[in-house]
């Protein structure tokens, strides 16, 4: 057996003293990390609020797909939203709550039946709650607090399957509904179904009873996974998600990627790997538990590595391998206390480890990032304004991050790095594979035949120069230099945050055009860097322009013909002057309305600026130009 020996004296209060401060140890490191949020989880978050909107399991109007690839966590997420929390605070909630759940697997391995029988769930269970791969996971919004809550539990639940030669008859069942959860929650999870299997083997031999035993535990995940199947083929008409299109390359270079990520995460948790590692090693012959631990444990890393790990903070595909070296760890402990080999020494050296673990990890790189990362948060800034003041027009919105703008602004959009969007995903270029994870599709073309109303290069700040395939094709194509005007929009809700977005000027929030009437939004008129665009208490969007900040727009095209131009705006009184684009002649200058005569028979370009009449004005907000033809 594997349990320590039991003596008579058990400390229950101690039990529960030990577990209450290893959670808190746990919730204090993850809310350190607040208030970061993840860019995919915003993605998983709008696929759940299009869930709860009625809209299905979708990220945009029109075309369905699989851009997610967390299917429980969604529908978990989309669950308590439908009872009322708004959804970033409920996927905390859901990754806290999953995070102690892993812990308390680990504590409830090894109950404390003496006063040294507290060590092995103690170190377990801290060196887990000092992990920043789970900390900042429990808060990041995306499903690795799920994903360790289910494998510890359902590695826990065979703890009995494999400590002795008989099996209890129902004992398959619950880890197997576990791992079946585990399948809906990534569609990489089969793979702890198989590792755990793997693990059955090697502690109970292969024999037949053991084989049956791994069959009837392994019903439940396949039923799962046909099922999800099934889902997937009827809904999106797919064999595999979206996602592992845009993501998934099996090259030389992924390889390496994954080695090095790997093995700096095992040398940043070098306090809980060396250790449980080394104890695992000694007693593996004698400890079934331990073979157990160590065939998942093998079959995820490997698997980690060939993927090429992942670009997120804080290594979240390590979550596992944590989880499952915490369990090592306790296991190991449990047997040094039986074969009575815990002195003081060994609690020093278990002291020892856990402070450098907690010392590493406060120091990980990776974990800094997630403490300084905010840029998702800008993106709410630029989603709300782009939300309040394009309500009406509901322009389509073409991105490079598919969370954060798509999710706090509710437009129609476009993924331009392919996860969420079939034809990037399915289209990909030859060095697939070779180039950054996750951001190395694109197609200029497909998307500009797409006409966005809006484009944002790179992330919320946007910008003039794009940073990936799609936008750098994009910006090579004659028709975006024609067709694109380039503004500076300002958003002030929750703070100021200022954001270059490319206005298609034919578009929903662009030039309207009718036979006797031109009419010119204000934001077209904020090409000028300094000058922005921002709205007023409604959320209405204007030019915001001072005597020293005039709003202007160039090479507009008007047809020959005598035109009353009106301005609306507000602030006080305006002045706008009108010259020929091509031979810079003054075409007519004053406070509107006023006479703007173009003559000829064809269109003429002219470059409108607008500025207040009164050069001590303050600040105006210019809403529209209109150009009427007169008579």
């Amino acid at each position: 057996m594997s349990a320590p020996v039991a003596t008579p004296s058990r400390p229950p209060f101690a039990t529960v003293a030990v577990a209450a401060a290893v959670v808190a140890l746990l919730v204090a490191h993850a809310v350190s990390y607040l208030p970061f949020i993840a860019d995919d989880a915003l993605i998983s978050l709008r696929y759940a609020e299009r869930l709860l909107d009625g809209q299905g399991l979708t990220w945009t109007d029109g075309e369905r797909l699989e851009g997610y690839s967390n299917l429980l966590w969604i529908l978990l997420c989309a669950g308590l939203g439908a009872l009322g929390l708004e959804l970033i605070p409920a996927t905390r909630v859901l990754g806290i709550a999953a995070a102690v759940l892993a812990v308390l697997a680990v504590l409830r391995a090894h109950p404390a039946r003496s006063w040294p029988g507290l060590l092995p769930g103690l170190a377990g269970g801290a060196a887990l709650a000092l992990s920043g791969s789970l900390a900042v996971w429990s808060v990041g919004g995306l499903e690795q607090p799920l994903l360790a809550a289910l494998l510890a539990w359902a590695v826990v639940c065979c703890y009995p399957l494999v400590d002795g030669a008989a099996v209890p008859r129902p004992g398959w069942l619950a880890p197997g509904a576990l791992l079946a959860l585990l399948c809906w929650t990534r569609p990489d999870g089969p793979l702890f179904t198989a590792g755990v299997c793997a693990g059955i083997l090697a502690a109970r031999g292969l024999r037949r009873e053991s084989i049956a035993l791994c069959a009837r535990l392994a019903l439940l995940p396949v039923a799962a996974v046909l099922l999800q199947l099934g889902f997937r083929m009827a809904y999106y008409g797919d064999w595999i998600p979206n996602s592992a299109y845009a993501k998934l390359g099996l090259t030389a270079r992924r390889f390496h990627e994954g080695l090095h990520y790997v093995a700096a995460g095992l040398a940043r948790h070098a306090g809980l790997a060396l250790p449980a590692l080394l104890l695992a090693f000694s007693f593996a012959r004698r400890s079934a538990r331990i073979r157990l631990l160590l065939a998942p444990l093998l079959l995820w890393t490997v698997y980690v590595v060939l993927i090429g790990g992942d670009i997120f903070p804080a290594r979240r595909h390590l979550v596992p391998v944590v989880v499952l070296l915490a369990l090592l760890l306790a296991e190991g402990l449990a047997r040094q206390l039986e074969a009575g080999r815990v002195r003081g020494f060994a609690l020093a050296a278990v002291a020892a480890s856990l402070v450098l673990l907690a010392w590493m990890q406060l120091a990980d790189p990776q974990n800094l990032r997630a403490r300084s990362e905010r840029w998702e948060w800008d993106g709410q800034v630029v989603g709300n304004l782009l939300r309040e003041g394009f309500a009406e027009q509901r322009p389509l919105l073409a991105v490079d991050p598919g969370g954060t703008l798509p999710y706090f602004s509710k437009l129609p959009a476009i993924d331009m790095l392919g996860i969420n969007d079939r034809h990037l995903a399915r289209n990909r270029p030859d060095d697939f594979g070779r180039g950054h994870l996750g951001h190395e599709l694109g197609d200029g073309a497909y998307v500009l035949d797409r006409q966005p109303d809006l484009v944002v290069f790179c992330g919320p700040a946007g910008g003039a120069r794009p940073c990936f395939r799609s936008g750098k094709q994009m910006v090579r194509d004659p028709r975006f230099a024609a067709e694109y005007r380039l503004v500076t929009f300002e958003g002030v809700d929750p703070y100021r945050f200022r954001s270059r977005i490319w206005v298609r000027a034919a578009g929903r929030v662009g030039i309207e055009r009718q036979p006797r009437a031109v009419s010119v939004p204000g934001l077209l008129l904020a090409a000028n860097p300094r000058t922005v665009a921002s709205p007023d208490a409604t959320g209405r969007i204007g030019a915001v322009i001072t005597a020293a900040d005039p709003a202007a727009i160039a090479g507009l095209r008007l047809p020959p013909g005598r035109w009353t131009v009106e301005a609306e705006a507000e602030g006080g009184p305006l002045r706008l002057e009108a010259r020929d684009s091509a031979t810079r002649r003054e075409l007519a200058r004053g406070t509107p309305p006023l006479t703007l005569e173009i003559p000829g028979g064809e269109e003429t370009a002219i470059d409108l600026l607008a500025a207040p009449a009164d050069p001590r004005a303050a600040a105006l907000r210019l809403y529209r130009v209109t150009f009427a033809a007169a008579g």
